[in-house]
């Protein structure tokens, strides 16, 4: 299994997480961030090469209908991630927390 497509991985290559661990069963992870925040994500679909994920309990300005999938595809010899979200703010405007949601994803991104 590669470092994306598995629901369990993402501190190993993400680098906001400090720590994760399962929380409820193996469709749920527990992500601890630097900063002391924890994140609560339930696996709710998985392809071969794709997963998609809610989270259920953040300090992120999302309400609890975030869906979010990441992808993996390939792409002239070489692989393209996708990772896209669905969301609703809270606490912020539709923009910010769109662009809190594209910088924990662009982090990620780039530590691939």
């Amino acid at each position: 299994m590669g470092r994306i497509d598995d629901f369990h991985a993402l501190s190993a290559w993400h680098p906001a997480i400090e720590s994760q661990m399962s929380e409820g069963g193996e469709n749920v992870r527990e992500l601890h961030l630097g900063d002391g925040g924890k994140v609560v994500e339930t696996l709710l679909e998985q392809g071969p090469r794709s997963y998609t994920y809610s989270i259920d309990d953040s300090p992120l300005p999302v309400a609890d209908d975030y869906r979010a999938t990441i992808s993996v595809e390939d792409a002239d010899g070489a692989c393209v991630v996708n990772w896209v979200a669905n969301l609703t703010a809270v606490g912020a405007s539709d923009e910010e927390a769109a662009g809190v949601i594209e910088g924990i994803f662009r982090a990620g991104l780039d530590a691939l």
